[in-house]
């Protein structure tokens, strides 16, 4: 009877993980290069329909332009009186599931004022080394004064390597919101087992993830070994031709002891770049002190996220 009555509780209430949206469009396209696999296709087009529910948006429209970016396209030989800043980085650089406006290079566009031309060219699911090697092939062409790249805490997750490291414990595999199976007919069935498992996978999930960007940023990691490499790479040849390089790194809005689970893997970040000389930024310190105690939400541009 409290089950029942649970469940109608939710249902009257409108409680549950909000549902992902329903996406139209393709933004990538196939290429040779066995470490780019893919890249941004020109003048593609991605639509994501949110259904309603916690962070309902209704929908967003993301687009590339013909050179492969978001925004405006640009002449590429840079205007007199013009700095130049191109963003390289991941779907947290690119925005992915946001407006083209809610993306921080465009953020920083805002800020920085008519004179200073800001360049979106993230790419969704790039680790660092293809972000180097994207910002050799499409990017640098475009003869940038700064170069800033987003680090998020899985870009050790290098596309192609085995971490021994990284580990999925079972009560992530049997609570993830895709899980084929009885599981995922139990949460069509049942909000309340829905609204459970996905507060379990989430809470472990934060965990996990914690547990396993600290471990594969270490000296031996695989992963953090590339890296770390594409890191040298793109200051070096930033440095060869009089190019400002420089690390801002994105911390994963989902809090722990430290700060964000994030905490312990950007301080490696972090102490590396000093070491090697690299401008880098922590994002972490500036968002937990706008941040309620706790709670990351005010954070997000979308609660569901």
């Amino acid at each position: 009877m409290g089950l029942i009555l649970a469940e109608v509780g939710v249902r009257v209430l409108g409680v549950g993980p909000a549902p992902p949206p329903d996406s139209e469009g393709n933004l990538f396209e196939t290429v040779e290069d066995p470490i780019l696999l893919y890249t941004n296709a020109a003048s593609s087009m991605k639509t994501l329909h949110y259904r309603a529910g916690a962070g309902f948006r209704g929908t967003v429209v993301m687009r590339t332009n013909a050179q492969r970016f978001r925004g405006n396209e640009v002449p590429l030989e840079k205007p007199d009186g013009v700095t130049r800043v191109v963003c390289l980085g991941d779907s947290h650089t690119w925005g992915d599931g946001v407006s083209e406006r809610e993306a921080w290079p465009a953020q920083l566009q805002n800020l920085a004022g008519d004179r200073v031309q800001v360049m979106n060219c993230g790419v969704s699911g790039y680790d660092t080394l293809q972000e180097a090697l994207w910002y050799e092939e499409y990017v640098e062409r475009f003869d940038p004064d700064v170069v800033l790249l987003g680090y998020f805490a899985n870009d050790v997750a290098a596309r192609g390597l085995q971490d021994p490291t990284q580990t999925v414990e079972a009560a992530i595999r049997w609570t993830h919101p895709r899980r084929p199976g009885w599981v995922m007919d139990v949460r069509q069935k049942s909000v309340l087992a829905d609204v459970v498992l996905d507060a379990v996978f989430r809470w472990r999930r934060g965990a996990s993830q914690e547990n396993n960007w600290t471990a594969c940023h270490t000296q031996e990691g695989p992963g953090w070994i590339r890296a770390r490499e594409a890191l040298l790479r793109l200051r070096d040849r930033c440095a060869a031709k009089g190019r400002d390089f420089r690390v801002v790194m994105i911390p994963a809005l989902v809090p722990s002891s430290e700060g964000f689970v994030s905490h312990g893997s950007f301080e490696v970040v972090s102490q590396f770049c000093a070491d090697e000389g690299i401008a880098c930024f922590d994002g972490e310190a500036a968002l937990l002190g706008i941040m309620e105690p706790g709670n990351p939400h005010g954070l997000r541009v979308s609660t569901g996220d």
